[in-house]
């Protein structure tokens, strides 16, 4: 049976899941930034456009989820070409009722497929004890507003240095309202890491 890439659908000659055209446009998203705020990390690896936010969509609405091997292998070259080595990785969870409406958490199979990849634990630092409303539709004032007490701390009192990760930042609402908890719960040591902003 021939093999098609992900994308565009031509006949794929090569190993991996997206033909050479295709990998170009992805390459050219890469759009790797670091930045610190409020006393956390937070890593981006690509800009949410084209190829990728097609990409991410698939892996979240359409039946996609073996996107998220591809993803998380990103995930795990960037932290190893930047020297990054955390002890164990988490994710930004869905609420429960939505998970169940879905049927999965994709930032969960993010989470599972690089803590794998890495060779270390994977651990729910985060509860969602809150369902909020779609966050894509309100202002930056709203999600704020929306997210105040969304997530409860899991784990409380841990030094290992944590990756934590999601898969789309749009204002950064829901990673400081996570970072707070975190803090509040007394693990200092957190790095966010998401696929684009």
């Amino acid at each position: 049976m021939n093999r098609q890439c992900e994308i565009c659908e031509e006949e794929l000659f090569e190993d991996g899941l997206f033909c050479h055209e295709c990998n170009e446009e992805i390459h050219r998203l890469v759009y790797p930034v670091v930045t610190q705020t409020e006393g956390y990390f937070l890593m981006s690896i690509y800009h949410y456009d084209g190829i990728i936010r097609e990409l991410i969509h698939r892996m979240k609405f359409q039946e996609g989820r073996y996107v998220s091997r591809f993803f998380s292998a990103e995930m795990v070259r960037f932290l190893r070409e930047n020297d990054i080595s955390p002890q164990g990785v988490s994710y930004i969870p869905m609420h429960k009722k939505k998970k169940r409406k879905r049927g999965f958490d994709q930032a969960k199979d993010l989470c599972v497929e690089v803590s794998g990849q890495l060779g270390v634990s994977s651990a729910s630092l985060l509860t969602r004890a809150k369902a909020t409303r779609a966050l894509y539709s309100l202002s930056a004032k709203e999600r704020m507003h929306e997210l105040e007490g969304a997530f409860t701390a899991s784990i409380r009192e841990d030094e290992k240095l944590w990756l934590v990760v999601d898969d789309i930042l749009t204002t950064g609402s829901t990673i400081r309202e996570a970072s707070k908890t975190l803090r509040k719960a007394k693990i200092p040591n957190v790095l966010f890491l998401v696929i684009a902003r």
